[in-house]
């Protein structure tokens, strides 16, 4: 895992894994910079979650991954059942685990580095050094070379 201080979406390329609800709601964080950047990945985000709730199946742990272009896809990782901004918590471990999983198995698949923010540990309230565990396993589980973490 690289600690990378900078702007995730400076260079947008290989696959930008972000920690989305699952309420349909990408309002604050960094689901808001990707809805507001990428208008596309926020339709999809609402049309798999109205799916999933007509179903009523959860999506806390699943993974949906959005191709940009050759170069880039947004992986919106179901890290929280709920959001809010009293500090939480509001992700889980698990669901990091499991979403990031799926997100780092299709970058490795696909040739493309897995880039993030801290994710879970900013409005989803957990604390960095627990995700930072998961993250470690997940990229040694999963085979992928590296996994990059900007943080500003």
């Amino acid at each position: 895992m690289k600690l990378i201080y900078g702007d995730l979406f400076q260079e947008p390329t290989g696959v930008i894994a972000h920690g989305v609800n699952c309420q349909g709601a990408m309002g604050s964080g960094v689901a808001k910079i990707v809805r507001n950047n990428f208008p596309e990945v926020y339709d999809q985000y609402r049309r798999y979650w109205r799916t999933a709730n007509n179903e009523g199946r959860t999506l806390l742990g699943e993974c949906q991954i959005v191709e940009i272009n050759d170069q880039l896809a947004i992986a919106n990782c179901f890290t929280q059942d709920y959001f809010g901004q009293s500090g939480g918590p509001y992700a889980t471990l698990d669901a990091i685990r499991e979403s990031l999983t799926i997100a780092a198995e299709w970058a490795t698949l696909e040739g493309m580095t897995l880039k993030m923010p801290k994710i879970g540990a900013g409005l989803g309230g957990l604390q960095w050094d627990d995700v930072a565990m998961v993250v470690s396993e997940v990229e040694y589980n999963s085979k992928i070379e590296d996994i990059h973490v900007y943080y500003i």
